[in-house]
């Protein structure tokens, strides 16, 4: 009897030593799902045991479609499981999922929730399977229109671009009607309709089943009304309604999760090059030496200091609207071209909570920062201050000592009140130590550029409005530009 039970201890112990599957998180939050929602996340296990193991079987519920990436994870390998959320009724969806695997005795658990909003079914296509991107959702007929908003009538041979991630995927002349139609796949698109002698109008929306036509009305320039004569009230009481019931004296602490959340994507064309810009900013004034220095780059190392730059990006859900998300992919895509081998480049986000993407990069590894932005999508509340003190953190263990050290914080709204004392405090307290904090607002409202720009000052830094998608394009690469310049 003795040796029977030593033997199961000896075959138990055994077991657990040789496979561990251990998850990159334990809880997955969709967060609140509307119209604009991706819907796809991704998972890794990684088999720290000394043996083979293999997925054996699941419980995920019927609203969940589930691709892996293998089913057998040798010892020290990954397996990669991408989950698509397709709700059939509105409300909060809080499941736990258990996954069984060969040499384990107890499942892995993972908690899984939501908050649907929304509901088409249409949309709800299958999981993109791994190594197969282009199957993941059905192509759509799509029709817009162009028209003068003053005369209602069609805009003929104007100018019409389909963007997704930042990225121009269709730049197309309408017909003489003012019209162009196109198939495309049913996903979250920002589209500018623009002519010569016009405002450019532009919109963000899901193209599918439901939204498959778009007239876009542009407004003769002379129309336009002097933007210093219009009076904007303040949004203080629309702010405040951001606000929770955070324990202030918490919002500070560090926040060291990695995670990165990368949607598939096609290879992507690049952006058009874009107008000068005419309002963000005005380039910082070169030195005469600079007219010849076109064979270094734009930021050649006689003129411009090494960078050590960390973003600090605003996800909540705000940002999913107006092609906020996509005019800012578009200007760090740019910021990304110009940088060089010994920049510095770290990547976080914030919206219910803080995460690090991606910390002290080279400059010279593009593929790695553009592969981080193409995957950013947003959703959640605004909780600001938490990243500020991870921010600065990160900014220390990257710093150039005789280097740019700057945090370029990113959003479209103001903090809340709560919060704003003690980001002021902290932005000032390393400001001595000589960081720089700038702040970037995208489509923000007066008042929320009032209190960035408080901010900003505190940090010694600027306030760059980002707003119009090819004026403002630039509008990242002038701001380094302006720190980083040797005087």
């Amino acid at each position: 009897m003795k040796i029977t039970i030593g033997f199961f201890i000896f075959f138990l112990s055994g077991v657990i030593l040789q496979a561990q599957i251990t998850p990159n998180k334990r809880s997955v939050d969709f967060g609140l799902i509307d119209e604009a929602s991706s819907r796809v996340i991704e998972l890794s296990f990684v088999n720290k045991g000394n043996k083979e193991t293999r997925l054996l079987t699941n419980n995920f519920p019927r609203e969940y479609d589930v691709v892996f990436s293998k089913i057998s994870i040798p010892a020290g390998e990954e397996l990669q499981i991408r989950i698509k959320l397709n709700p059939f009724k509105k409300g909060k969806l809080n499941d736990e999922v258990l996954l069984y695997f060969t040499d384990q005795l107890s499942p892995v658990k993972i908690s899984i929730q939501a908050k649907v909003e929304f509901i088409d079914l249409a949309s709800n296509t299958p999981c993109p399977k791994f190594n197969e991107e282009q199957d993941c959702c059905d192509d759509w007929l799509f029709e817009v229109e162009l028209r003068d908003a003053k005369t209602l009538e069609p805009l003929p041979k104007s100018r019409f671009r389909i963007i997704q991630e930042g990225v121009v995927q269709r730049d197309v002349i309408t017909n003489k009607k003012g019209q162009y139609t196109e198939e495309v796949p049913i996903a979250y698109y920002y589209l500018i309709g623009s002519e010569e002698g016009y405002l450019a109008a532009d919109t963000a929306m899901y193209i599918n089943r439901r939204n498959s036509r778009l007239t876009l009305y542009l407004e003769p320039q002379e129309e336009r009304l002097d933007e210093n004569e219009l009076a904007l009230q303040p949004e203080e009481k629309q702010m405040e309604k951001r606000e929770d019931d955070e324990n202030p004296s918490q919002i500070l602490e560090e926040d060291d999760e990695w995670t990165i959340n990368i949607k598939p994507q096609e290879t992507l064309e690049k952006p058009d090059k874009p107008v000068e810009l005419e309002e963000v900013t005005e380039e910082p004034e070169l030195p005469k030496e600079a007219e010849n220095l076109d064979d270094e780059g734009e930021l050649p190392l006689s003129l411009y200091k090494p960078n050590n730059i960390v973003f600090l990006i605003d996800v909540s859900q705000s940002m999913n609207q107006s092609g906020k998300l996509d005019i800012l992919k578009a200007s760090m895509y740019r910021l990304i071209e110009a940088l060089r081998p010994g920049d510095k480049v770290s990547i976080m986000t914030y919206a219910s909570e803080t995460k690090v993407l991606v910390e002290g990069v080279s400059g010279d590894d593009k593929a790695a920062m553009i592969k981080v932005i193409q995957g950013l999508s947003a959703g959640g509340m605004t909780a600001g201050a938490k990243g500020f003190r991870s921010a600065y953190l990160k900014l220390r263990a990257n710093w150039l000592a005789e280097g740019n050290n700057q945090v370029i914080v990113v959003t479209d709204g103001a903090f809340r009140k709560v919060d704003n004392d003690i980001i002021q405090k902290v932005v000032r307290k390393e400001q001595k130590r000589g960081a720089i904090t700038t702040l970037v607002a995208v489509k923000s409202t007066d008042y929320a550029e009032k209190v960035m720009n408080n901010i900003a000052t505190e940090g010694k830094g600027s306030l760059v409005e980002i707003e119009d998608f090819d004026r403002d394009t630039d509008a990242l690469l002038i701001e380094i530009k302006k720190q980083s310049l040797r005087r």
